[in-house]
């Protein structure tokens, strides 16, 4: 199913890997993960551990906008000092 989809090679008899396309989405992926993870510790507070299960179970699902808007907020996050973050 993957390869029918463009994500993966498999030639015949021979390994498998990630298309060009494959590794976008992954990589798209890792980066919701992490933003993901950063909000829910940073930001709600959460142990490491609720927030990497939190996260793997809402990373696949959101939109792209959201994932571009949650990162926008971690970065303007950033910029707020600890007191503010803190408010």
């Amino acid at each position: 199913k993957l390869t029918e989809l463009g994500l993966l090679e498999h030639p015949h008899r021979q390994g498998v890997s990630l298309s060009e396309m494959g590794r976008k989405v992954a990589s798209d992926i890792r980066h919701r993960h992490t933003d993901l993870v950063a909000f829910f510790t940073g930001v709600l507070g959460l142990d490491q551990r609720d927030a990497e299960l939190d996260a793997c179970k809402i990373e696949h699902g959101i939109s792209p906008r959201t994932a571009e808007r949650l990162h926008d907020f971690l970065e303007y996050f950033q910029t707020l000092s600890k007191t503010d973050q803190e408010r």
